[in-house]
């Protein structure tokens, strides 16, 4: 069993960190229209299930994909908007998922240089343990590089993409001391309210300054954080738990974990090939792996668990906000703190559309 803990350690530090790492030292990144419609997709069938599940697939309590679209419709009005789930997956698999293939592409390298030194390597002293995880860690590292760039140039492409600069921290605090003025501004305004001897609680002004209080406080507290030593970073590890994220990440976390256990199996079986002074044992321990990480079921099969897990999710969400909510009120706001209320109504949230890995 150990030898698998490796797979959902990595997948789980892939989904937490990679994603605020590279945006934390990009200049720059492509939007990704396709990751944010096909996750909207699965979870639209997930809340269908949920739907069907209890008798209310007909009840009209979901946005329309068009804003042009007047009020609300229901949970099959709504998938009938959507594109076949097969096209967003090969939409999916060209800008996300065929890049992977570089990591396979120099661990086939690597496979080859460990053949032609198969004798040295076999004897297992430190120092080749050593120089083999130094050629791991360049030939991952110049993956992830190559990845990175081909994903990017994919998405470019998209005629929904969009280019999303990444503010200095320069930036950020010129941002927190604009909100901390309008902060001012609107506490001002409400000390003048409260203290006027003709104030009336029921003032609908008062209620939109504290309100919009509120909200200022929140968006401070964000450009403060963004602003100071690695903020940035800092904010985009704590958005990956946050209400209406927390869902995703954990479809995410497990998809991937799901994903590399393949790889921890073959890993497990030519462990010994590896040691071999055979050279071509020694390539074919590492050349599987290598092969078995992209292809399917490895990481090219990431998207059909991860959807089928964020479906899942999604279904338990509907049934309880069902339970929760009684039928016909489903326009009022729920409780942030309910953590199986994800605020959602039919369509992408902002995070979907500038997800980066």
């Amino acid at each position: 069993m150990s030898a698998y803990i490796p797979a959902f350690i990595t997948g789980t530090l892939h989904v937490i960190a990679a994603g605020p790492v590279a945006k934390s030292i990009m200049p720059n990144m492509w939007s990704s229209p396709v990751l944010a419609e096909l996750n909207n997709n699965f979870k639209l069938r997930g809340a269908s299930w949920g739907e069907q599940w209890q008798g209310q697939a007909s009840e009209k309590k979901y946005l329309s994909k068009y804003p042009e679209h007047p009020g609300k419709i229901s949970i099959e009005q709504r998938l009938e908007e959507e594109q076949s789930l097969n096209n967003l997956l090969a939409a999916r698999y060209k800008d996300e998922e065929a890049s992977y293939f570089f990591f396979t592409m120099n661990y086939l390298l690597k496979a080859m240089g460990a053949a032609m030194v198969s004798k040295a390597f076999s004897t297992g002293t430190q120092t080749y343990k050593l120089i083999e995880a130094t050629l791991h860690g360049v030939c991952g590292n110049l993956s992830g590089a190559n990845y990175l760039f081909s994903q990017q140039a994919a998405r470019s492409e998209r005629n929904q993409s969009t280019n999303i600069l990444t503010p200095t921290r320069k930036i950020f605090s010129a941002k927190a001391e604009e909100l901390q003025s309008l902060l001012d501004d609107i506490e001002n305004n409400l000390k003048k309210s409260e203290s006027n001897p003709r104030h009336d609680t029921r003032d609908l002004t008062h209620h939109l300054l504290i309100k919009a209080q509120q909200q200022v406080q929140n968006e401070l507290k964000i450009a403060t954080l963004q602003a100071s030593w690695l903020g940035l970073l800092r904010h985009e590890l704590s958005i990956n738990f946050a209400h209406g994220s927390r869902l995703d990440t954990i479809a995410e976390i497990v998809g991937r974990s799901i994903s590399l256990l393949p790889l921890s199996i073959i890993n497990e079986v030519t462990s010994n090939w590896r040691n071999s002074s055979d050279p071509w044992l020694v390539f074919i321990g590492h050349a599987l792996p290598a092969a078995i990480l992209t292809m399917p079921p490895g990481l090219t099969a990431r998207p059909l668990y991860i959807g089928a897990i964020r479906s899942a999710l999604q279904m338990m969400c509907t049934i309880y906000e069902n339970y929760s909510v009684p039928m016909g009120n489903h326009g009022s706001t729920p409780d942030d703190s309910d953590y199986f209320n994800t605020n959602w109504r039919g369509n992408p949230v902002k995070k979907d559309e500038e997800t980066l890995l």
